[in-house]
């Protein structure tokens, strides 16, 4: 893409959608425990224009608030329908209609690598969170929490490497004109 010239702005967005169509309730429950901490970690990797904690395509939430979504919800199409739209950076709002959850954090890019990184990141906590039964996190989420289950997921040594570095390089991408 970059030998074409091609670029990515703020008004684009990378968004990843994960299959979930064969789980059960308590296996996505069990995923969306284990990834809502990773926000803080994710959101250092991103452009800036995508960490928002309210408005444009992809709000924040807490976890305290993916709890709250857990407990109003009883099975997956309630779950589906907890969030009021699809423009929060992880949108359960899909499993609806896709039986997906999908991945809305990361900004536009034309680089094969962060695609291929990220996706690796998130194929990877999908295995983590369908081998491990009982994700329970401790009171306070710290970054030696989360870099403790990165270092359990096998990561490729690239995906590994940007998530050590937390200083992505914004190749190919400028601000919306």
């Amino acid at each position: 893409m970059a030998r074409s010239n091609a670029t990515a702005d703020t008004s684009c967005g990378f968004h990843l959608h994960l299959d979930f169509n064969t789980w059960s309730y308590d296996g996505l429950r069990r995923f969306i425990t284990l990834a809502a901490p990773f926000y803080s970690k994710i959101s250092r990797l991103v452009h800036s224009s995508r960490i928002r904690a309210t408005g444009g395509y992809c709000a924040s939430r807490s976890i305290s608030e993916f709890t709250s979504d857990l407990n109003n919800a009883t099975d997956i199409d309630s779950l589906a329908r907890v969030q009021r739209n699809r423009y929060h950076w992880m949108n359960l709002a899909s499993l609806g209609r896709h039986r997906s959850i999908e991945i809305r954090v990361h900004h536009g890019t034309i680089r094969s690598d962060e695609v291929l990184t990220w996706a690796d990141f998130w194929t990877k906590l999908v295995f983590y969170a369908a081998k491990n039964k009982s994700i329970r996190h401790p009171s306070r989420i710290t970054d030696t929490y989360i870099n403790s289950i990165i270092d359990n997921l096998g990561l490729h040594p690239l995906t590994k490497q940007r998530f050590e570095s937390n200083n992505p390089q914004w190749i190919g991408y400028r601000e919306s004109r």
